[in-house]
Formats: structure tokens, C-alpha cells, sequence
């Protein structure tokens, strides 16, 4: 009977999807990339979980109200996310730059390239947690 492989593991540079942000003085756009799951942290993690309960809490609640102070929350989830998101220095780059609508765009983006459905992210969570305590 031949060896088992009971692990793989690969140190090569992720390929990480990226983003193209034109604007009018630079219309051939900017290259951005987005982190890939494996290279988040457990802190980052928990933080992409944290935000998206926050949000989903408030979209169930029967206080829903589309104000000022929403307007801010759900940029403020945006802008949180693409901290984590993007390679670089988000807040120097781009925060002032992108509207909330495009804002939206990238989240969207680098949920469903690079987190994957909400149960593969708890499951990284809880591996992210396990390599950290062993447990």
C-alpha cells in the first residue's frame, strides 16, 4: 500500500483577484488587489462576521429607518470591509474617492470571490481559531 498525503500545503504567492478604478485623470484606471480568504487573520475574520450580523441585524429590525445615521452606518461597513479587503492603503487611496454605490460593488465583489459563502467563512473562522489555539 502506497503513502497516504494527509496534507498539502502551498507557500507560493497567492493570486489574488484584483479591481480596476478609473477615474478622469487616470482613465486607464488603477489596479487594486483583493486579499484572498487564506490570508486573512482570525481578527479580520470575526471583524467581516461582525460587520455583517451588525448590518443584517439592522436590515431585520422593525426600527429599520433610511436616514442620515444609516446613510453613515452602511458606509461605515463598507469602509470597513474594504480595509480589509484591499492591498494597500484604503483609507490614503480611496475612501474619499469611491462613491458608496461602487463602495457596494467591491464589497459584493470580495464576498463572492474571495469569502465565499457565509458558512465557508465560518468554517475559516472556526479553523483560524483552531490553528491559533490548537484546540
Amino acid at each position: 500500500m502506497g503513502q497516504q498525503e494527509i496534507l498539502d500545503i502551498s507557500l507560493f504567492q497567492p493570486t489574488r483577484p484584483t479591481i480596476r478604478i478609473r477615474t478622469e485623470e487616470n482613465p486607464d484606471g488603477k489596479v487594486y488587489e483583493l486579499r484572498i480568504q487564506d490570508e486573512l487573520s482570525l481578527e479580520q475574520l470575526g471583524e467581516i462576521i461582525g460587520l455583517g450580523e451588525k448590518v443584517q441585524h439592522l436590515q431585520n429590525s422593525d426600527e429599520f429607518e433610511f436616514d442620515e445615521a444609516m446613510v453613515e452606518l452602511i458606509g461605515g461597513f463598507f469602509d470597513g470591509m474594504l480595509r480589509i479587503a484591499i492591498v494597500g492603503d484604503y483609507d490614503a487611496e480611496l475612501k474619499d474617492l469611491v462613491p458608496v454605490v461602487q463602495k457596494a460593488q467591491i464589497v459584493t465583489a470580495f464576498t463572492e470571490t474571495c469569502l465565499g459563502t457565509p458558512t465557508q467563512l465560518a468554517t475559516a473562522l472556526a479553523e483560524k481559531r483552531q490553528e491559533q489555539t490548537g484546540e
